[in-house]
């Protein structure tokens, strides 16, 4: 139950810093019929920016797993994140991984 509460937090803590900046959400959630769920989908300008979000406080390659198929099944898909409880590195395992208090400043300039 951890992980769903956390989820949603992270998505209106997005959804928040969207809309007190003034613009469109732009924010959506796919699950395909093969099972590749994307928690957060940030679409801007044409490209969509794919988060995966967890609890966890340790990066994890599994973590990057949905995010590298949606990547690879779509053209215009930017940066891929991980939200999570852990530290900020700019690139494990080619996945970008940022704490969950800096999702905002990430939607607002994404």
């Amino acid at each position: 139950m951890i992980g769903n509460l956390f989820e949603n937090i992270v998505v209106l803590e997005a959804m928040k810093a969207r809309l007190n900046i003034n613009k469109e959400p732009n924010l959506f959630y796919v699950r395909t019929e093969k099972g590749v769920e994307i928690d957060l989908i940030l679409k801007k300008e044409g490209m969509l920016f794919p988060f995966e979000i967890k609890s966890s406080m340790t990066p994890n390659k599994d973590f990057s797993k949905n995010l590298k198929m949606f990547c690879d099944s779509e053209a215009d898909s930017g940066q891929m994140t991980v939200v999570y409880c852990g530290e900020n590195y700019e690139s494990f395992q080619g996945c970008r991984y940022i704490h969950y208090t800096d999702i905002a400043d990430t939607v607002k300039n994404q």
